[in-house]
């Protein structure tokens, strides 16, 4: 029996099997990892999304790791477990399934995904570089002639025009570099920096730049700075913790402070004053915020008394679950609680089988309407 093969479906097999050999061997769809439990203290729904023996962890509590609607994350995984190992780009469904390797021994740094969520954006080198999320394409998109970049946390604008990155220019001091990824021109801060940890670029307007500098003679820490690195301005925040991040595109930043105070206070560029956004107990750790900045979840340490949640507009808050992990040394033994897009979802690190994995919680909606209902002082 003779069987007809029409021209278009020959044509659309042979595009399919060139498709399928450009795919490298590691890049498969390794399927899922996952495992349900319940919080059981508060019944928060929580995933153990990865399960291989490896050390996994999320790419930071204010990464831009999540798709626009939640649907996808990204997270690090160290495919050959060992001292000095590198850690692969994997990309993840939030129900546990499709998980995918996306890089293989590449050495890469300052990744974002830009909040289109259609490429995520890494710097090697010299380089800056794409990655398609789905196909998995990747794309050299500029090259840096005064310097190279080093490795950071990379931040995006909420419209996605400018990708910021952590570099060493050529006078061996560290500088701020940043991406119009309309026309992939990259530009340079034409200042030299003694120390730079932290930077985000300011995702509303996208203009300034913050970063935890030297101490001032005030004992301010936390700065921000325009793209033409004529005016540097300090946030009235006194003993942070390190840990802090743009809220949103509120123009304002909040931070976590030092274990004696335990609070997390907000301010903006050049205030007099900080405000009091939310009072310990617990004692604030890192806190991560939703894209815009209406939520935020800390871990706690010195006690660990679990990940909160946190309702800016009332500052309320409660305990949404226990993170389980042993809080040491390793950056993937710290929760980096990292908020999706709608405060749907809490992606955490934890220890808590003895070998790191990422997780994810889901926030009940129940829960936030609680915690929008502005508090009352009783009166008799």
């Amino acid at each position: 029996m003779k069987i007809q093969t029409s021209r278009r479906d020959f044509l659309k097999s042979s595009a399919l099997s060139t498709l399928f050999a450009a795919i490298p061997g590691w890049a498969k769809n390794h399927g899922c990892e996952r495992r349900f439990f319940n919080d059981p203290e508060t019944g928060v729904r929580i995933m153990q999304a990865t399960s291989f023996p490896t050390v996994n962890m999320n790419l930071y509590f204010h990464s831009r790791c999540w798709t626009p609607d939640a649907g996808i994350f990204l997270f690090w995984s160290m495919t050959q477990p060992k001292r000095g190992g590198l850690f692969d780009l994997y990309r993840i469904k939030v129900d546990g399934t499709e998980l995918v390797q996306m890089t293989d021994g590449k050495s890469l740094s300052n990744v974002a995904l830009c909040p289109d969520g259609g490429l995520v954006y890494f710097t090697s080198g010299d380089g800056v570089y794409t990655i398609d999320l789905m196909s998995l394409k990747e794309t050299q998109v500029a090259t840096m002639q005064n310097g190279i970049a080093t490795g950071g946390i990379g931040s995006f604008t909420d419209d996605g025009r400018r990708y910021c990155f952590d570099i060493q220019r050529k006078d061996g001091k560290p500088g701020i570099a940043w991406l119009d990824t309309s026309t992939r021109r990259v530009h340079i801060i034409p200042k030299a920096f003694n120390y730079i940890s932290h930077l985000q670029i300011e995702p509303g307007q996208g203009r300034l730049f913050h970063y935890i500098g030297e101490k001032n003679s005030q004992g301010y820490s936390l700065f921000a700075i325009d793209e033409e690195g004529r005016e540097e301005l300090a946030f009235p925040i006194r003993d942070e913790n390190g840990h802090e991040a743009w809220l949103g595109p509120s123009g304002k930043l909040y931070s976590a402070l030092r274990e004696a105070t335990r609070a997390i206070l907000v301010a903006a560029p050049a205030d007099s004053r900080p405000s009091l956004l939310a009072a310990g107990p617990p004692n604030f750790w890192h806190p991560g915020c939703d894209p815009a900045g209406q939520w935020i979840v800390s871990d706690s340490s010195n006690p660990d008394d679990g990940l909160h949640l946190l309702c800016v507009a009332t500052g309320r808050l409660c305990r949404l679950a226990r993170s389980g992990s042993d809080n040491g040394h390793a950056q993937w033994t710290h929760p980096h609680p990292s908020v999706s897009p709608g405060a749907k979802y809490v992606l955490f690190n934890s220890t808590r089988t003895g070998v790191p994995h990422v997780y994810i919680a889901e926030i009940p909606s129940a829960m936030k309407e609680k915690l929008q209902i502005p508090f009352q002082e009783h009166s008799s």
